[in-house]
């Protein structure tokens, strides 16, 4: 206890004995974290956009003419057992076709129609958008089934931006966080070259390699939290005031909503500030205690 507490007042006295150094690294982790959650913020958004679009994909069924009322009944309780199906949704013929007159109203007159054209039809989404093209291979050989659209071309294109948009993002972010932990600990490399002396007369009097560590970790811990929780409070404000413009100019972009992201974004900067800080001391100080 009584160690713990003379570390935490060297790394007391260190920070303020060494303000620019100090500042250095905390400036850097605070640069570094703000690049870090602005691309994951872009990511996140994009993988949101993308998966929206993707959910509202379904498979359209339409059920022949030759069918009655307690015939679709019992296919879509068949329809409902499938693999991969997710909700099923009945639409009758009259519905049907009183949608498209509300849809049509002003472009085309369909009053004089007699007969409605319109076949009954279910409405059908899965479980997993990937999933739409082998349920629709399915459901294509139940009786009383004409037809089967899902848009093929328009899915299978939504399908792939989505994985590339995710996988883009995964080796995004990845690449930053990795150089974000190599420039932190080159940073704080130059913080503990600047205290050689300082660690040279602490070997000269008999003080163990862990008893040297410990102080230099520590600063090194609280710098990258703190230049992580400047960066993440910097990214939340500056979100909240961005996602209220964003809705006036573009009504139909919905954003991920802000107490979600800033709880992602914030665990992971501050985690990320936490273990840089902490690797970076501790292979700067073991490189240097090597060398004596």
């Amino acid at each position: 206890m009584s160690n713990f507490s003379y570390f935490f007042r060297e790394v007391y006295i260190n920070m303020k004995r060494n303000v620019l150094m100090s500042a250095a690294s905390i400036s850097t982790v605070l640069i570094l974290s703000l690049m870090l959650g602005f691309f994951i913020i872009i990511v996140m958004n994009l993988n949101y956009w993308s998966e929206n679009l993707v959910k509202q994909l379904q498979i359209v069924v339409y059920i022949s003419d030759d069918f009655n009322e307690r015939q679709i009944k019992v296919l879509k309780s068949s329809l409902e057992t499938t693999a991969g199906v997710s909700t099923i949704t009945y639409i009758p013929k009259d519905e049907a076709l009183k949608k498209l007159r509300e849809k049509l109203k002003n472009q085309l007159e369909l009053s004089e129609i007699g007969k409605n054209p319109l076949p009954n039809s279910f409405e059908i989404t899965v479980s997993e958008p990937g999933k739409i093209p082998h349920v629709a291979s399915l459901i294509r050989h139940y009786p009383g089934i004409e037809k089967v659209r899902y848009g093929e071309n328009i899915t299978s294109k939504l399908i792939s931006i989505n994985k590339a948009v995710h996988w883009v993002g995964i080796i995004i972010v990845s690449a930053l966080l990795i150089s974000t932990i190599f420039i932190v600990s080159n940073t704080i490399r130059i913080t503990v070259f600047a205290r050689r002396k300082e660690i040279s007369i602490m070997q000269l009097v008999g003080a163990a390699n862990w008893f040297i560590r410990w102080p230099f970790i520590l600063e090194g811990v609280l710098q990258g939290v703190i230049g992580s929780l400047i960066s993440v409070i910097l990214l939340k404000v500056a979100y909240g005031y961005l996602i209220p413009k964003v809705h006036m100019a573009l009504p139909f972009l919905i954003m991920v909503p802000a107490h979600s992201l800033i709880a992602l974004v914030t665990l992971t900067l501050l985690g990320t500030g936490f273990i840089v800080g902490a690797a970076g001391s501790l292979i700067s100080v073991n490189k240097f205690l090597r060398l004596q």
